[in-house]
């Protein structure tokens, strides 16, 4: 079995999270499909990473009072939905939430520091927890 096109897993990640922004959407699927073919990875993530990173980006976002899409919710939601879901090589020099966090950075397109107020690059979450 095989998994869906991009824009099929879009269709579910927006449907199943009620994601609001379609930009941010079309990213977090971007981002969990590079789980997929990522050199360090063996196993990535399925559609329901995606779903799950959009709703706890939305409900991070609340806690908080900062936008879904700024770097640390976004980044604590991608942390805490698809560093589980993936499964590494044993070889592997790197750690789930290091691959995750290279991804994030790669196709998420932060916002710099000077624009968004929030960025936290102390890494406030090394687990991803809220």
């Amino acid at each position: 079995m095989s998994y869906q096109v991009a824009a099929e897993e879009e269709a579910i990640a927006r449907s199943k999270a009620g994601a609001a922004d379609p930009t941010f959407a079309s990213q977090v699927v971007q981002l969990t499909r590079a789980t997929r073919d990522h050199p360090e990875i063996r196993v990535g993530s399925s559609v329901r990473g995606a779903v799950d990173l959009l709703i706890l980006a939305q409900q991070l976002s609340t806690l908080r009072g900062a936008s879904a899409t700024s770097r640390q919710v976004g980044l604590d939601a991608a942390l805490t939905a698809l560093s589980g879901r993936i499964q590494l090589f044993d070889s592997a020099s790197v750690s789930p939430e290091e691959v995750i966090t290279e991804l994030y950075d790669k196709i998420m397109d932060p916002v710099p520091e000077s624009e968004s107020g929030d960025r936290d690059t102390g890494g406030s979450s090394e687990t991803g927890k809220a």
